[in-house]
């Protein structure tokens, strides 16, 4: 059995982090995927050091771990009142994907993934503090445009009374990727990005003082 870890971060959105809303990129259809090919239940927040994922690092040499990124266009997730625009000034919240991590277990026939990410939600100013639903499409992907597996996870993250922002990170168990004999996974990816077409009417619930 041979373990692989690597990093690969993204800068966040510094604007947004300050609330400057406007400029971020609103979520559209996840890399032209089907929505629903697979989901999973809500998922709880991981543990976290200063709201960073962290996985153990470790070494292989027989195969390569599957490059991880953020799809450009699809970091960023805005939420708008029912019936208005969601311009900066009409925001209720906004979530960002900053970075992902990943750790690789050579099973022999196939390599299972460890998928770290974390963001961050901010409020906007039609926003309260309560527990919000994010929806995130993981796709493994072979050379451009060939789809091995995906899925959609639902992450409940939680701004708590008195603040406007939080960080979140979970870690998603279990990717199972198909490795022949010799074959190294140098054309294997793996893509993270908000899936707005998963994403189910708003049912907030308050958070606790």
């Amino acid at each position: 059995m041979t373990y692989q870890s690597n990093r690969l971060s993204r800068t966040a959105l510094a604007a947004c982090v300050a609330l400057g809303l406007a400029g971020c990129a609103g979520g559209s259809s996840m890399f032209g995927l089907e929505p629903g090919t697979q989901s999973a239940e809500p998922a709880a927040l991981a543990a976290t050091t200063a709201g960073r994922v962290m996985i153990p690092t470790q070494t292989a040499t027989s195969f390569d771990c599957p490059m991880t990124e953020v799809r450009p266009g699809t970091e960023v997730l805005r939420f708008a009142p029912s019936g208005m625009e969601a311009v900066p000034t009409q925001l209720r919240w906004q979530a960002n994907l900053n970075s992902t991590e990943r750790e690789c277990i050579d099973n022999g026939g196939a390599v299972t993934v460890r998928l770290g990410i974390d963001g961050q939600l901010l409020l906007g100013p039609q926003g309260t503090p309560g527990t919000y639903r994010l929806p995130v499409r993981i796709a493994v992907i072979r050379g451009e445009s060939t789809v091995l597996s995906s899925r959609v996870i639902a992450l409940n993250v939680t701004v708590p009374a008195g603040q406007g922002s939080v960080v979140f990170a979970h870690v998603e168990e279990g990717i199972s990727i198909p490795r022949a004999q010799g074959d190294r996974l140098t054309d294997v990816s793996i893509a993270v990005g908000f899936d707005p077409v998963q994403q189910r009417p708003e049912r907030r619930r308050p958070a606790r003082s």
